[in-house]
Parts: C-alpha cells; structure tokens; sequence
C-alpha cells in the first residue's frame, strides 16, 4: 500500500471530510469568542496544578497498557513493551490522519513479539468495546445526578437546525440518555459474546459453503478471531470490564483534578463543575472525537469542552471565557504530553519515524529491531 503522507494519501476522502468537521467545529467553538477575556483567564491558569497533574496521565497509559493483558492470548510481552507501543499509536494518531496511530502500534507490537498483525489489531479492537462498555456503564451511574437538561436541549436544537426539522420534532431527555447509554451496554456486550460464540463456527460453514477453506481469507478471520475472544477463553470477562472501568474513573478523577488549574470568575472550573462535571466532560469528549477529525482531534475536541460545560454555566460570571481557555490551553497541553510520551516510547524500543513510515508502507522488515 502506499504511504499515508503521500501526496496520493490527499486524494482519500475520509482526510477531506476530517477537515470540513474539524474547521467547522473549530469555527462554532470559537466564533463567539472574547479574546481579551480569554487572555487574561489563560493568564490566570495555575501552571503548577496543571504541570503537576501530568504524571496522573501517565500513570493511566500504564494501566492501560496493563489491561492490554487481558486481550492477548498467552501474553508474555513486558507491560513496558506494551505501554511503549501504545504511547507511539497515540502520537501518530496525533500527527498523521486516519488515526492510524493504531495500525502502528499494533505493527510494532506484532513486531517486537513474533505475532500476527491481524491477532493485534482484533485485541485493540476488543480494547475498544470495553471502553465503550466501561464509558456507558460509567454514563448509566452517573447522568441521574447530572444537570444535562441545557445540554441536551443545545444538542436537540442543533441537530433540528441542521437537519431542517421543526421545533419539537425532536425531544431529548435525560431519560432517554439512560436508556441510550443503558441499551448501548447490553447490545455491545451481547453482540460481542454472541460474535465471539457463533463467529468460529459461522466462519467455517461460510468457507465450506464457498470452497475457501485454505484460503487466506480464512487464515485472517482465524488470526482475528485468536485475539479477538481473549477474555472469554481465560474466563477474565467481569475482570476485564471492572479494570477497565478503573481505568477510565481513573481517566476522569485526573481531569477533574485538571479543572482546578483553570479560573473561572472568582473559582475555578473545578469548583464549579465538580466530579459529576468531570466525568459528564470525559463522556462528551469521547462522544466528539468518535467523529472524523484532523490530527488530534482539533475543532471536535472545543466543541465537546464547550458543550460540556453548558449544565454549568447559568450565572456562572466568566463561565463562557473560562472553558474556551481551557479548551484551548488543556488540549495543546494534552497533544504536546501526547507526542512527548510517545517519542520517549519511540526512542526505549528504537522505533525511528522512518520505521514507522516503512511500517505504513508494508516494508517493515527491519522495523523496531535492536
């Protein structure tokens, strides 16, 4: 295949699509903007809390990289290997489009381990359903104590504009969110176990059915399933979903400890939103940068801040400066630990830009050796 940063790669239109949503989405996060005020808020940030929460990112990315465990068979590969790989998908997922920062990180993995790219990509996949679990069933306990009216009503009127609906088409509630996050879980779960059940078998009549049974086609399938329907072989299903809502408690406590670097009025974002605020944030943003976008995440990621937010706000002075300085500040913060993290992984396991770029071109031969 060729390479992604070709001139050819330009011609792919999932990139042009990333970029209309993200400059769209830049422009309505900040076409209302006050810049003055917004200096003077980002004047005010205290750099020593958000300086001093950055370890708290890192030591999520190695329980991360520890629950990578549970999604690969007969793993022998250090959790540093692990936390490595992960930190360099992050930041070329970070640099280049596509978010193919995670084909990288499972080419270097496959790599450094001997296993096939297919089994790694399916366990980086799993990881993704249980996120998803993990975040719904964080949004199920969570949204009843949540002010999410404002917000709610911001989303129906945006999606009946766009959409050329009339006024109370739509009706959003927080009941109705429950039930979305609620169902979300059980239909992820239970397609997933009746996937991991079913897929072998239904795998091996299709491929009789179709004279493919030594085919490569079939070779692949099987690889993805070997890393795909890990936690059910060992039996570590409720484990892999109680570390994974660890992890992501863990993701929103370290932002919730963030808000109180940045000034809102007289308080501090923190103050204002608490905890609940905190993790109504986290799911918001995970929501937005599920959306095609521009390397990491821009547009998509103020537009969720801003939103966010909009359950505190009311009679809040400064609320709208506040969050769009956090939006800005934290985020170039975040990119920049991003890419800092993963050139340090990028060093330890002597993975070079131009092995990742060969790696992206198929020719990874002499890609992460020693």
């Amino acid at each position: 295949s060729e390479e992604n940063t070709s001139p050819s790669a330009w011609k792919d239109w999932r990139i042009w699509l990333g970029i209309f949503i993200s400059g769209t989405c830049l422009w309505w996060a900040l076409k209302d903007a006050d810049w003055p005020a917004i200096y003077v808020a980002s004047k005010n940030i205290n750099w020593l809390i958000l300086i001093g929460c950055a370890p708290l990112f890192v030591l999520i990315l190695i329980l991360r990289a520890y629950r990578w465990t549970f999604f690969i068979e007969n793993d022998k590969a250090s959790t540093r290997l692990k936390y490595d790989c992960l930190n360099i998908g992050f930041m070329v997922t970070n640099i280049l489009p596509l978010r193919i920062g995670e084909f990288v990180r499972a080419a270097v993995f496959a790599k450094k381990t001997n296993r096939s790219i297919v089994e790694v990509v399916a366990t980086i996949a799993t990881e993704r359903v249980f996120d998803l679990i993990a975040l719904g069933l964080i949004a199920v306990t969570v949204v009843p104590f949540l002010p999410v009216e404002g917000f709610l009503m911001v989303v129906q009127d945006k999606v009946q504009e766009s959409c050329s609906l009339q006024d109370g088409t739509l009706n959003f509630t927080k009941n109705g969110l429950l039930y979305l996050c609620g169902g979300g879980v059980v239909a992820l779960l239970g397609g997933f176990l009746l996937f991991c059940k079913f897929g072998r078998g239904f795998l091996a009549w299709f491929a009789q059915r179709m004279d493919l049974k030594d085919s490569k086609f079939v070779s692949f399938a099987n690889s993805f399933f070997d890393g795909l329907d890990t936690p059910i072989k060992n039996k570590s299903l409720i484990k892999v979903i109680l570390i994974s809502v660890v992890t992501w408690v863990a993701i929103c406590l370290a932002n919730y400890a963030v808000l109180f670097a940045f000034p809102v009025g007289e308080t501090n974002l923190g103050q204002v939103a608490g905890l609940a605020g905190a993790v109504f944030f986290e799911l918001v943003i995970c929501a937005a940068i599920a959306m095609p976008s521009v390397p990491g995440f821009v547009g998509v990621w103020q537009v969720a801040a801003k939103l966010a937010f909009i359950p505190y706000g009311e009679g809040v002075p400064g609320m709208d400066d506040g969050v769009l300085a956090f939006a800005l500040v934290f985020h170039i913060f975040m990119y920049a630990l991003t890419i800092i993290v993963g050139a340090h992984s990028a060093y330890n396991q002597r993975v070079s830009w131009n092995m990742i770029q060969n790696l992206l071109k198929g020719k990874s031969d002499d890609a992460g050796k020693e």
